[in-house]
């Protein structure tokens, strides 16, 4: 995953559980197989003296664009919207029918678990 605004440019797990840096839920689509694929990750880590991928994700904005790369293809998404929900609400996890979308989300504010920041992105090509 490359989020240019951030400089996040770091591989996402695939397996069972959060590790220290990115993470696909395993209950939602892959890049091109339709749906919301959804990538949780940290904002801190007591494992690293570097920030997690998504320390700076509340710096990311409508119209951002976001790189996933999968099975030899690039998928490009823009940024469509950004909000902080309550840690329980879980309707952003869910498959969507329709266009493809990326949801990114992470707990904020720093140092808590209270809420969840949660990024948006539309898929708008494949290279």
């Amino acid at each position: 995953m490359i989020i240019p605004v951030i400089g996040v440019n770091e591989y996402v797990d695939t397996g069972k559980e959060l590790s220290l840096d990115l993470w696909h839920l395993p209950y939602t689509p892959f890049p091109g197989d339709g749906g919301n694929v959804v990538i949780a990750g940290h904002r801190i880590s007591y494992a690293s003296i570097l920030p997690p991928p998504f320390f700076y994700l509340n710096r990311v904005e409508k119209g951002d664009i976001v790189y996933l790369e999968y099975r030899r293809n690039r998928y490009i998404y823009t940024v469509n919207s950004k909000e902080i929900v309550e840690k329980k609400e879980i309707k952003y996890e869910k498959r969507l029918e329709g266009n493809e979308t990326l949801t990114l989300y992470t707990c904020t504010p720093l140092l808590t678990l209270r809420n969840r920041l949660i990024i948006i992105a539309n898929l708008v090509r494949i290279e």
